[in-house]
């Protein structure tokens, strides 16, 4: 009887992103046994190399939170050998970028763990599951660095379906942070609704939001009302990306409602701050164009 070690089947789970095969750890026994060893060996410091089954077998006793102290203890490490350093944003910030991803899905396997989405034509159930990925940016560096994920699991017995902000919002609450400096989180226009931004702002964070109109039209009433009034902000910036010239326009308004108070003086929608990026090049042609809520003032 042949017993692995946990340290090796983790690793052996581990080697399978990096390996082109479909059969991967299969693969790698066969080069082990013609030629004494083997990259899971040479690569990742696997001594013996566990069948499939036996992996998925006893990972699936892990919980994800096993693996938390594990971010925590490299993203310390990254800070004490000065590798964050180069990552804080404007010396203050640390820009943490939320998005969330699929990391199952199928017709027929399911767990009471799963989400779901019914097909309202056919009826049929479509089962997948899915993960906040939190993920430390730069603007100016192409490499990120990725923190502890968030799952999005039906495990709490609600009726209601957990959710990509919830799941968010579990994060904020569980990260540590091993630096004094503040986090400025980024997201897409999923977030940027009143109870995620009070969220942020509560845990002592600032945030940049995709705000689109179709999902903000109070919010965007009152910006064609400014702009109408010719009083809105604007900063025109040309810069010289790859030899060829681009223009940088930057409108911007401050102190805006997110959502339409409806008469309730009490308990006053949440005030944002409002800024519209187009980029054009020399002739004009739009590359770019969005627009984020902020509690940054311009």
């Amino acid at each position: 009887m042949v017993s692995y070690g946990l340290k090796d089947i983790i690793l052996s789970a581990f080697s399978v992103f990096y390996f082109q095969n479909k059969s991967c750890l299969s693969f790698q026994r066969d080069i082990d046994t013609r030629k004494g060893i083997s990259n899971a060996q040479t690569m990742f410091g696997i001594s013996d190399i566990p069948s499939d089954n036996h992996i998925r077998n006893m990972l699936d006793k892990i919980t994800p939170n096993s693996f938390k102290k594990v971010y925590e203890i490299i993203l310390v490490k990254l800070r004490d050998i000065g590798i964050l350093d180069k990552f804080y944003f404007k010396d203050d910030y640390m820009l943490v970028a939320l998005d969330g991803t699929h990391y199952h899905s199928s017709k027929n396997i399911s767990c009471k763990c799963c989400q779901s989405k019914t097909n309202s034509d056919t009826g049929e159930v479509h089962y997948y599951h899915s993960v906040i990925t939190p993920t430390i940016v730069h603007p100016d560096i192409k490499k990120v660095i990725p923190l502890m994920q968030e799952f999005i699991s039906n495990d709490d017995g609600k009726d209601k379906q957990d959710c990509e902000v919830n799941a968010s919002k579990r994060w904020l609450d569980s990260f540590n942070n091993p630096t004094n400096k503040k986090l400025i989180i980024l997201g897409d226009d999923l977030y940027s609704r009143e109870p995620m931004i009070k969220k942020v702002l509560d845990k002592s964070h600032s945030y940049i939001f995709v705000a689109k109109p179709t999902s903000h039209k109070y919010l965007y009433e009152q910006i064609e009302m400014i702009k109408n009034l010719n009083t809105i902000d604007t900063k025109i910036i040309s810069k010289m990306i790859n030899g060829k010239k681009q223009i940088f326009t930057y409108n911007y308004i401050n102190n805006l409602a997110i959502k339409n108070p409806q008469g309730d003086t009490q308990h006053p929608p949440q005030e944002v701050n409002w800024c519209e990026v187009i980029v054009t090049n020399a002739t004009g042609k739009k590359l770019y164009h969005n627009s984020f809520v902020t509690d940054i003032s311009a």
